[in-house]
């Protein structure tokens, strides 16, 4: 009888995760991207029980940019998961939040990294001028095309900038905050090469979008370090 109805659970669990995955247009893709989201939270968490986070400390501005890579990975799995179910009007618009939400990030990310480096107040306006600009342009383009590859450009322009400040900035004065953050750029320098280039595990299974996700964790986890190195 036990074993009966174990089959039974087991027959109507497996009917119930192909009816779902039924109505899930990329579900690795969607998983992957929440899979970010939950390690992002869990960190922005860590951070706050390891320091206290103020408006004066660089720390704030670099939870920021994790809390909100986090959240656009959320926007970026809804998007994806739910195009079967959704009406094409709300899935443009979460893509939409979810390219905004990546700009911010590249903002943040140059803003946190002003915070940390030693640079003149010259360069300093200038490049957060910079800043400004690509995340003024990247909301704009976002309502007029929906084309990903301009929110890739973008991004990579401005991780680009960073990386030469920051190696730069090590040159003249080495410090292990410095190295994290080339660290982070670097991977996410390969994962956005993957994500390009379409490379895949699987193109049917775990696609280049699966596969760029898995890669972002690394370099979301030296930010982080980044982070833990200013207390």
């Amino acid at each position: 009888m036990l074993n009966h109805n174990l089959l039974v659970c087991k027959i109507v669990f497996k009917k119930l995760i192909e009816m779902i995955l039924m109505k899930i247009n990329e579900p690795v893709t969607m998983l992957t991207d929440y899979l970010i989201t939950v390690y992002c939270l869990w960190l922005v968490f860590l951070i706050e029980i390891k320091g206290e986070l103020n408006l004066e400390n660089p720390m704030i501005i670099g939870s920021l940019l994790i809390g909100s890579i986090g959240i656009s990975a959320f926007f970026g799995g809804s998007a994806h998961g739910w195009k079967l179910i959704m009406n094409e009007s709300k899935i443009k618009s979460i893509w939409i939040l979810t390219r905004l939400g990546l700009g911010l990030c590249t903002f943040l990310f140059i803003l946190f990294a002003l915070q940390i480096s030693n640079v003149s107040d010259d360069l300093y306006l200038l490049i957060l001028i910079i800043g400004i600009i690509q995340l003024l342009v990247n909301s704009y383009i976002v309502f007029i095309s929906d084309k990903f590859l301009f929110t890739v450009i973008n991004y990579l322009i401005s991780l680009s900038l960073i990386f030469v400040i920051k190696l730069v900035s090590y040159f003249y004065s080495p410090d292990i905050i410095s190295l994290w953050l080339i660290g982070s750029i670097g991977i996410t320098f390969i994962g956005s090469f993957v994500q390009v280039k379409g490379i895949s595990l699987n193109d049917k299974y775990f696609n280049h979008n699966d596969l760029y996700h898995i890669i972002q964790l690394p370099a979301i986890y030296c930010i982080y370090r980044a982070l833990i190195g200013i207390l």
